[in-house]
């Protein structure tokens, strides 16, 4: 019985290398990895999901700019934010780009996923689109009367009074909240002021709906988040007239979801939101 288990494991391991390898070998016979794109390409790729992290998107935007064969790129958007640190480092890698950059923002596009959409050259959104909620957010925990109720008590020894700010079993003190809000208005002033930059705003208009509400595409096209209304597509064919190229194509470069990722793509997400961290993210995602 157990051997014939052990065989029957083996052959389900083979099997997903197998369709591993014919994805992979699909994937680059397509000119999904720029081996084989079309002469004038306009590259289309996807942040989704809340933003751990910004090595993945930017490596695959570094591959894009240095292609000659890629004369534009659409950014499809569909995020509520993430950690701040990631969100920033993107925002800031797709100014260097030295091509046209779109974002076509989706479902929603809000906080740290407004952040990467403001960072391109033009916005479109659906008039639906759930986007705004420019603000940041950190969440803490206090398992204090729980602990105590199963007799559990945590010591900490620290160099210094705010080592252990923010620890989960214990009251935040007012000095510490202090600290801690500093910090979230520092953050949040970074964010007002490169959208500011970025939209040329006016600053008192911004400043007004940067309270961490959520507003639709219309109203964020009427007053000023977005440049035109619309979808992917629509982005595309802005992106043609604006190249002035015969025979544009769209291609894809999203990443392709494995098994594996299936499986095991969550547990990042997981262990980063057992913690505290800075955040620009939408919470009614």
């Amino acid at each position: 019985m157990k051997r014939s288990i052990g065989k029957i494991t083996i052959k389900i391991i083979m099997i997903l290398l197998i369709l591993g390898l014919v994805g992979r070998a699909v994937y680059v016979i397509s000119g999904a990895e720029g081996g084989h794109l079309p002469e004038n390409t306009v590259a289309e790729i996807s942040v989704s999901g809340i933003i751990y992290d910004a090595e993945e998107t930017i490596n695959t935007l570094k591959e894009l700019s240095e292609n000659d064969r890629v004369k534009g790129i659409i950014i499809r958007v569909n995020s509520p934010g993430g950690v701040i640190t990631p969100t920033k480092e993107i925002f800031d890698y797709i100014q260097t780009i030295n091509k046209p950059v779109y974002a076509s923002m989706e479902s929603v596009a809000a906080s740290g996923g407004y952040y990467v959409s403001a960072a391109c050259d033009r916005i479109f959104a659906m008039p639906t689109t759930i986007t705004g909620s420019i603000g940041v957010i950190m969440q803490l925990s206090n398992y204090e009367k729980l602990m105590n109720t199963i007799g559990i008590k945590n010591f900490a020894l620290k160099s210094g009074e705010f080592k252990d700010i923010g620890s989960p079993d214990r009251e935040m003190t007012d000095a510490e909240k202090e600290i801690l809000m500093q910090t979230v208005m520092d953050m949040y002033e970074q964010f007002v002021e490169d959208i500011q930059k970025r939209r040329n705003m006016d600053e008192t208009l911004l400043r007004s709906q940067a309270d961490g509400r959520v507003f639709t595409g219309k109203r964020a096209f009427e007053m000023g988040f977005v440049d035109n209304l619309g979808s992917r597509r629509d982005a595309f064919e802005e992106m043609k007239n604006e190249l002035k190229l015969e025979n544009v194509e769209l291609r894809s470069f999203d990443k392709k979801i494995t098994v594996w990722d299936k499986l095991f793509g969550s547990f990042e997400g997981v262990s980063l939101a057992g913690g505290a961290h800075f955040m620009y993210l939408y919470k009614g995602y």
